[in-house]
């Protein structure tokens, strides 16, 4: 997890010793939230599983009908569709100018995994997408409404303690960043003296050079960087993927 670009992470450089007993602090906060994401147990699952199946069996088969069958005014044609879509592009369009919602928010990490960065996102229940650069991995958050960007650095910092974070966010076309370390905002950053020091991509990202997300919120076909969705996993999956990190990190040591 640290290397020549350990210098420009954000929150300056951890030595081995530092990262080691940074990574201990944090499984340790993560072993309670990992037992709840682990859910059920075995035959528990399968149980619920299997519950939901006859749920969803008995749903589509009382619903079983034509199109013929329903009122005209519930058949939704490609024009209201198209309108319904426009209207929201809309509203996130003047939600970013006023400020209600962000148009875009990164957390700057010092973790070079994007597996691992991605599979806590995905536990401890913040959506995005995890991005890969010199300068450490790139959270690039989905939900910008409100207050949710701080929010997510919030729970992000609080799990992962004793390791800083830099969030930042766009609203009405001003950066703002801010240190977030043990669940609590530390300070904020004039971005000059952040940018030059980090991969070249975070600034491209904040001021729209490089789109993270499409209109309709997926990925763009044209991207030139590497990352991994934290919805590609389930927490399951996740559990094991932060497991098994912690397990070689350890290893390593």
């Amino acid at each position: 997890m640290t290397g020549e670009n350990d210098k420009n992470k954000p929150g300056g450089s951890f030595s081995e010793e530092e990262l080691a007993s940074a990574l201990a602090n944090m499984e340790n906060e993560l072993n309670s939230i990992l037992e709840d994401a682990s859910g059920l147990p075995e035959n528990g699952r399968k149980e619920a599983e299997k519950s939901n199946s006859d749920e969803k069996a008995g749903d589509l088969a009382g619903s079983s009908h034509s199109d013929n069958d329903l009122p005209n005014d519930d058949i939704c044609d490609d024009d209201s569709i198209l309108d319904d879509l426009s209207m929201d592009m809309f509203d996130e369009e003047l939600e970013g100018i006023t400020g209600e919602r962000a148009e875009c928010a990164l957390i700057l990490t010092v973790f070079d995994s994007m597996k691992f960065t991605a599979a806590l996102c995905k536990v401890v229940d913040v959506p995005s997408v995890c991005i890969e650069s010199e300068s450490g991995v790139l959270v690039a958050l989905r939900l910008l409404k409100g207050n949710q960007p701080e929010e997510a650095a919030e729970i992000i910092s609080q799990t992962a303690v004793s390791i800083p974070f830099i969030l930042a966010v766009v609203r009405g076309k001003k950066i703002k960043m801010t240190l977030w370390a043990d669940g609590k905002e530390e300070n904020s950053f004039s971005p000059p003296l952040i940018l030059p020091n980090v991969d070249p991509l975070v600034e491209d990202v904040l001021v729209g050079v490089e789109k993270v997300f499409d209109s309709q919120g997926g990925l763009p076909s044209d991207r030139k960087w590497k990352c991994v969705d934290s919805d590609n996993f389930t927490k399951e999956e996740s559990v094991k993927i932060i497991r098994d990190f912690f397990r070689e990190k350890q290893e390593e040591i």
